[in-house]
């Protein structure tokens, strides 16, 4: 081989050498994270997000539909309604039957 070839391929070799160096460096330090962080918190902390609702709502329509979605939202704004009037009627009932 000539003498710039032989530049090459130790100078590829030692770049595949530094990148192993630094994929084991990563991989023991992710590691160490991995034992020091609380996973059960995180997983609270990150279930009770705001942004966490906003993104699952959005993938819950993205496989649903939106036409589908509109009809499950209209159902569910129709039985609201009736729970909540239920609840008065109840409440009415009881004021009247205790007056």
């Amino acid at each position: 081989m000539s003498a710039p070839a032989d530049t090459r391929v130790a100078s590829k070799d030692s770049v595949l050498m530094r990148s192993a160096i630094l994929r084991l460096r990563l991989r023991r330090e992710t590691h160490v994270l991995r034992q020091t962080l609380p996973w059960r918190g995180a997983a609270i902390a990150a279930a009770a997000a705001p942004s966490l609702h906003r993104a699952a709502f959005g993938l819950a329509l993205s496989f649903v539909g939106l036409r589908r979605a509109g009809r499950i939202l209209m159902f569910a704004a129709r039985l609201l309604v009736v729970a909540r009037l239920a609840r008065s009627g109840l409440t009415l009932a009881r004021r009247a039957t205790t007056d």
